[in-house]
């Protein structure tokens, strides 16, 4: 086994791995066994047990495990950085085209058709993290309470939250739109979706700069559980309540991410548009049940193109 080639398999991973979570984890699969990290399927389980356990994306907890195997704890590190940053600079070259053409006659309707399957993916998320249909009655509560708490938070703030005043700094507003938008880029670029996200915030407020540094920032509290806990990784095995309480964790993500998406839509489709400018919720409609019933790697990025086109239409019907 090369450790140098582990990394570059990692980096290369960083800027193609799309797709859902399962799919990016099978890629891992293949990387670990090519690269000879493990031997065997039995002992890539104890990789796939060691992510279950650790809060956070499960695809960097993998890429950390195999990166502790190969170099110890600085082998850690570094096969996370390498499996998380190469997402960080195609989102920096994604969002600077966002600005390039966010001007043209049909952006509007563009942006909305994006949001909105955006929105519908973000569900889909919240749902698949959640555990689906398999979510225990304590996770749902778990998940409902984390949910509620956000939506009381937006009320309590009035029309000040951000999420309706929009997000201002150095002279630049984050709107509801240009969240969502920022959304479907998270979703569809390789890497990690909360650091695309954040990266992409970062650069609409002050380029490439805060982009970067934002990006640092983030992946600090993604990186730091998956490689403080390689360290420990036998006793984590053994914890019996370590998986368990990773689930309620995720649950938790999960009522944020429904409370996120159900805010973003209010906001972005519903406050102030007249009755045919709500077309938007027809394209979220399409995009959940196609989210639902198709899965591939591809998927993702066409659902977003069926809602942009969709939007270049109704816009150009509408003007709304």
């Amino acid at each position: 086994m090369s450790a140098a080639s582990l990394y570059g398999s990692l980096l290369r991973l960083g800027f193609t791995a799309v797709g859902p979570r399962e799919q990016r984890l099978q890629t891992l699969r293949g990387v670990a066994l090519r690269e000879g990290v493990v031997q065997d399927e039995a002992a890539l389980s104890e990789g796939l047990a060691f992510a279950q356990r650790v809060p956070g994306p499960q695809t960097l907890a993998v890429a950390v495990w195999l990166g502790h195997r190969a170099g110890g704890l600085p082998g850690a590190m570094l096969a996370g950085a390498c499996y998380a940053l190469p997402g960080v600079l195609l989102t920096i070259l994604f969002a600077s085209m966002v600005l390039v053409y966010r001007s043209t006659a049909q952006w509007p309707g563009v942006l909305k058709g994006v949001g909105a399957a955006a929105t519908a993916l973000l569900l889909l998320t919240a749902w698949r993290t959640a555990g689906g249909a398999k979510a225990t009655p304590p996770e749902v509560g778990v998940g409902l309470l984390t949910f509620g708490l956000v939506l009381v938070g937006a009320v309590l703030l009035g029309p000040s939250n951000p999420v309706e005043a929009g997000w201002t700094v150095n002279g630049r507003t984050l709107d509801a739109d240009l969240a969502l938008l920022g959304v479907a880029l998270a979703l569809v670029t390789p890497g990690l979706a909360i650091l695309s996200l954040t990266t992409y915030v970062g650069y609409l407020f002050g380029g490439v700069g805060w982009a970067l540094g934002v990006a640092a920032v983030a992946l600090v509290p993604l990186l730091l559980p998956a490689v403080l806990a390689s360290r420990w990784e036998a006793p984590l095995l053994e914890s019996p309540g370590a998986r368990a309480s990773v689930r309620f964790f995720h649950a938790a993500s999960a009522g944020v991410m429904t409370a996120a998406a159900y805010l973003l839509a209010r906001a972005a489709f519903w406050s102030g548009e007249p009755w045919h400018g709500r077309w938007p919720f027809l394209v979220i409609l399409f995009a959940f049940v196609a989210g639902l019933r198709f899965r591939r790697e591809a998927a993702t990025g066409l659902i977003l193109v069926g809602g942009a086109l969709l939007g270049f239409i109704a816009y150009a019907i509408f003007k709304a």
